[in-house]
């Protein structure tokens, strides 16, 4: 074909900064060497080992929805990943919490954005209310700002694939 429709989406997309390629900005690798030794010692004293000596750490900055404070961890490589196409694109890691000194995991996912589909969050702090036994205990929960997705916007556009009416917005 003479239209020059991926020249021109690859002359936009290199015209973007990392945020607007969809990175999380609320990921740094840039961290003080006491915050990462004392990172590499919590996750050295794991067993299994599984974090590595030389694998790279970064921080995630998790904002509370419930206290509205915000939180650093540190983490390696993601430790879980959902095999399907279909879903939420979970994924978890093993983290370090600095404020209280010892290791997390950290849930990654895409929520359904709904009014009336409750938060993970707060299912959680309702299980925590009822002491519930044998239930994870959350330390935090919340969404990444501006990590919204767009498709739904897109269902019925001529120029769409045909797919499901049913398509519903997800926060990351």
């Amino acid at each position: 074909r003479d239209e020059p429709h991926l020249a021109e989406f690859l002359w936009r997309y290199d015209q973007m900064n990392p945020e607007q390629r969809g990175f999380d900005m609320t990921i740094s690798a840039d961290l003080p060497e006491d915050v990462i030794a004392k990172a590499r010692s919590a996750f050295q004293a794991m067993q299994p080992r599984i974090i590595h000596d030389n694998e790279e750490l970064s921080q995630v900055i998790i904002k509370d929805e419930e206290s509205n404070t915000e939180h650093p961890l540190i983490i390696g490589t993601q430790q879980y990943a959902t095999d399907s196409v279909f879903g939420r694109g979970s994924t978890g890691y093993v983290a370090y919490e600095p404020e209280i000194g010892r290791v997390v995991w950290l849930k990654d996912f895409w929520r359904i954005a709904r009014a009336d589909h409750p938060k993970e969050g707060s299912i959680y702090s309702k299980i925590a209310a009822r002491s519930i036994p044998h239930t994870a205990h959350k330390l935090y929960s919340g969404d990444v700002l501006g990590h919204t997705t767009l498709s739904q916007e897109f269902v019925g556009k001529g120029w769409a694939c045909v797919t499901s009416p049913n398509i519903c917005r997800l926060q990351h």
